[in-house]
């Protein structure tokens, strides 16, 4: 059975006793949650009671659900007592099955919540974590017919809120303050969306951060198509000459006059902390009036992550652009074979100790060539950097095939030069900034420091090279 091959033949209830893992697939509807969590972990404490709450709800109305508690946990004590908390079965703390099913859902954080088919094994979702924080048990079976029908209906009951307060927020835009670098208000209502902008002062970190990514969407795209409308939360006296900078370029509603609004939004997206972006659809009726639908409740990480080109952030903007930045990676990805992503362009790119340019034909010559991205001011490369030198010249002084490139995320050229000065391989350029931004995005290189082994012809053995060269100068060259 599906289940028993991944899950193993036994699991535990919460009080130690055992029962058969045949026992889940009761019939082609039933649903498994496999929930990777961990009792040291706080979002998973917070989480784990709102999911007992579903899971109780969904066994009253007798649906056929069930979920494998997967531990994270340090220790047999620490998983028996977080256990005990649970409704739900769990993995044996001491299973082999632990890392096969942290690498299938690719598990890179917790609380993980991957729902797959009781009968099938079929991965259903793995991100039941969101799925069910936002609309519980109403999302059953899980599937994306179910989860596309609540969000629809839920949207629905979120614009007929919307439109009870259209006028409001209408009045409200009319009388912001219209800054130095922008239109007049009512020019707004001719923009296809618009962003309300919940902000506080300099002392909120993601406020800064988001108002700039936001001002700068704004002037990416055309005037058509996005306007925002800044709320102050704050007085003007705690933001920064920076802050006040680019708020000049909007439409303000400062915090005197904010707080009718902030009460008005919250009853139709619920209650909020900032940084806060509303995106409103724009149906212009003249050009004073307008009615407003609801695009996406909160678009503020999203418009700080990916910028102008996810406009509007609504879902199906976002798959849109995961599905071209997959793409243009892709494409990236086959100039690595033969190196050719190498190949010298206004000078030579890699460079050796002496500063002689390295072909891509001597690069082939190795039977593993990691990318080795790293900088001077992070504390865990220092760290790092020694034993990458020891397993190096271990390498070299047995005849192994083995080079290395310096990919580096120093912020100058001089502690660039010094850093490099304690390496016994080669580097990129620092000055080619471009292929280094490129190589981090084809290896989605989300910190440092990060080893990426590659074999002779550019094909990638691990993105996980730290780990592997751990194992020892024995495990060389890493094939299976």
């Amino acid at each position: 059975m599906a289940l028993v091959e991944l899950l193993g033949e036994k699991l535990l209830k919460n009080d130690g006793t055992e029962i058969p893992t045949s026992e889940l697939a009761n019939n082609e509807g039933g649903v498994v949650g496999i929930y990777f969590s961990a009792h040291w972990c706080p979002p998973c404490r917070g989480f784990t009671p709102k999911f007992a709450e579903v899971y109780k709800e969904l066994k009253s109305a007798g649906k056929d659900f069930e979920v494998v508690f997967v531990s994270w946990d340090r220790d047999l004590l620490s998983f028996t007592g977080y256990h005990a908390e649970m409704p739900w079965l769990a993995l044996p703390f001491e299973s082999d099955k632990k890392e096969g099913l942290a690498k299938k859902y690719e598990v890179e954080g917790i609380p993980t919540l991957a729902l797959i088919n009781a009968k099938t094994g079929e991965t259903i979702t793995t991100e039941g974590t969101s799925i069910l924080s936002e609309f519980g048990a109403e999302a059953f079976p899980f599937d994306e017919a179910s989860v596309s029908k609540v969000k629809s209906e839920a949207m629905k009951k979120k614009n007929e809120l919307l439109s009870q307060i259209n006028d409001d927020i209408l009045e409200h835009i009319k009388s912001a303050e219209i800054q130095d670098g922008a239109d007049h208000a009512c020019d707004l209502l001719k923009c296809e969306s618009l962003a309300l902008a919940f902000f506080k002062g300099q002392t909120c970190r993601g406020s800064v951060a988001v108002l700039a990514a936001l001002s700068k969407a704004c002037e990416k795209l055309e005037s058509s198509k996005l306007g925002a409308v800044i709320v102050q939360l704050e007085e003007d006296s705690e933001f920064s000459d920076d802050m006040k900078a680019v708020i000049s370029k909007h439409h303000v509603i400062k915090n005197d006059k904010s707080s009718e609004l902030v009460a008005k939004i919250k009853t139709v997206v619920g209650d909020f902390d900032t940084p806060h972006v509303v995106m409103l659809k724009v149906s212009a009726k003249d050009a004073s009036s307008a009615n407003f639908t609801l695009i996406v409740e909160d678009a503020a990480r999203e418009i700080y992550m990916l910028g102008h080109e996810a406009y509007p952030w609504d879902e199906t903007a976002i798959k849109a652009y995961e599905a071209e930045k997959t793409r243009q990676r892709e494409e990236k990805k086959k100039k690595l074979e033969n190196f050719e992503i190498f190949e010298p362009s206004d000078g030579c790119q890699i460079v050796d100790k002496s500063g002689n340019q390295v072909a891509t034909s001597d690069l082939g010559k190795n039977e593993v060539v990691g990318l080795y991205f790293s900088a001077h001011w992070c504390g865990p490369c220092r760290g790092f950097t020694p034993k990458l030198a020891e397993f190096y010249n271990q390498c070299k002084e047995a005849g192994k095939a083995f080079e290395v490139i310096f990919v580096s995320s120093d912020r100058k050229p001089e502690e660039f030069d010094s850093y490099y000065g304690e390496m016994p391989w080669c580097a990129l350029r620092f000055e080619d900034r471009d292929l280094k931004g490129t190589l981090s995005e084809i290896f989605e290189v989300q910190g440092i420091p990060t080893l990426v082994l590659l074999n002779g012809k550019g094909g990638v053995i691990s993105t996980n090279g730290r780990a592997l060269i751990s194992q020892g100068i024995e495990k060389f060259p890493f094939t299976e």
